[in-house]
């Protein structure tokens, strides 16, 4: 029963991402030396950069869709999703690694893909500093980290 109880308490413990212990790390990260970084949880590549530039969210799609990258020209906005998975279970409330992706001196918003299903005005941001993520109207500016 002990070793029951636990592990019980063992498995809370882990499923808890607000305790910000970085033992408790979900991501798996490699950069590959050639502007990218690829996600070994999800097989995604992901632009260790970010846009110059901040852009409206119809030319952050463009700027994914025409950026050739690493031998690479098939590259997307990521979606919501997509976006939340590079942060990992310890950086969910406090921004992304920093140890594989470049970040501006002025962190922001970041876009993703995903429009709001009911207000078609909107889509969907994460502030990439705290893993916040909110429904921003699409002609706010915002960075783009492109993916594949």
């Amino acid at each position: 029963m002990k070793r029951y109880i636990g592990l019980m308490v063992a498995l809370m413990v882990i499923s808890v991402p607000s305790l910000g212990s970085t033992a408790l790390t979900y991501y798996s990260f490699t950069d590959n030396g050639d502007g990218t970084v690829t996600d070994n949880r999800t097989d995604l590549m992901w632009q260790k950069g970010f846009s110059d530039l901040a852009w409206n969210w119809e030319y952050a799609k463009v700027y994914c869709e025409e950026l050739e990258l690493a031998g690479y020209d098939d590259w997307s906005l990521p979606n919501i999703d997509e976006l939340n998975s590079m942060m990992g279970v310890s950086f969910r409330y406090t921004g992304a690694n920093p140890d594989y992706f470049d970040y501006p001196e002025t962190v922001g918003w970041f876009w993703s893909s995903t429009s709001d299903e009911e207000v078609y005005s909107l889509a969907y941001a994460v502030y990439i500093t705290n893993g916040f993520e909110d429904a921003n109207a699409k002609i706010f500016l915002s960075r783009a980290r492109c993916v594949r």
